[in-house]
């Protein structure tokens, strides 16, 4: 017996729905016409969420920076302190002193040790000499000194290169002069061992007179 002829419009392939029949790509652009549509609907929506996004990235930009937090301090332990040199609280000299005529040790600032106080204490006082400043130290005559002060003082003012000798009223010095100008001198007068720092040149006047005039 033969079988009916199968029916010409038969498929195996189901059609479910209309888009099945629409391509691709028309899909596509139907997608974009339904976004564009809904933005026109809501376009009050779309520009609330574009200012929020820009008030994010302004914050962003200008956001202020993380504040560091502050080093922490350590004390010094027992053994860190026991290394720190201790400064020198003695400022008044324990010795008969010489200062220029008319000036108080007031006017020049005070005195200032200028020694370790494991040395023997030598003292200083800032003053001026023809408008330039010196520097003045002065400390008791080194006990190497008695019974030859001129010949100990000779060889000491060799040590700094003072080789000028010079004489003046109740005492003797020896100056030194560098190549750039500064002058050092050494002196000796009532018991006392005199140094002074100079940062110009002066004339021999001018150191005579000052001497003599330490009192």
């Amino acid at each position: 017996m033969n079988k009916p002829f199968a029916s010409r419009h038969s498929s195996s392939t189901t059609i479910r729905s209309y888009d099945d029949l629409v391509p691709a790509g028309q899909k596509t652009r139907r997608v974009h016409t339904r976004v564009i549509d809904w933005c026109n609907d809501h376009r009050h929506l779309v520009v609330i969420f574009a200012a929020c996004l820009m008030a994010l990235g302004w914050w962003w930009l200008n956001r202020p920076a993380p504040t560091a937090q502050p080093a922490k301090v350590t004390a010094p332990t027992s053994s860190q302190s026991s290394k720190t040199p201790k400064k020198n609280t003695d400022t008044t000299p324990k010795f008969a002193t010489l200062l220029p005529k008319s000036k108080s040790i007031e006017s020049l600032g005070g005195w200032t040790r200028v020694s370790p106080e494991t040395s023997d204490p030598v003292f200083a006082f800032k003053d001026t000499l023809d408008n330039t400043p010196i520097i003045v130290s002065q400390q008791p005559l080194p006990q190497s000194f008695s019974g030859a002060t001129d010949e100990q003082l000779t060889e000491l003012a060799k040590e700094y290169n003072a080789t000028e000798r010079l004489p003046f009223s109740g005492g003797l010095a020896f100056v030194g002069t560098s190549a750039k100008g500064p002058q050092s001198v050494i002196a000796t007068k009532n018991g006392l061992l005199i140094l002074i720092k100079s940062t110009v040149k002066h004339s021999d006047d001018s150191w005579t007179r000052y001497l003599a005039d330490l009192n």
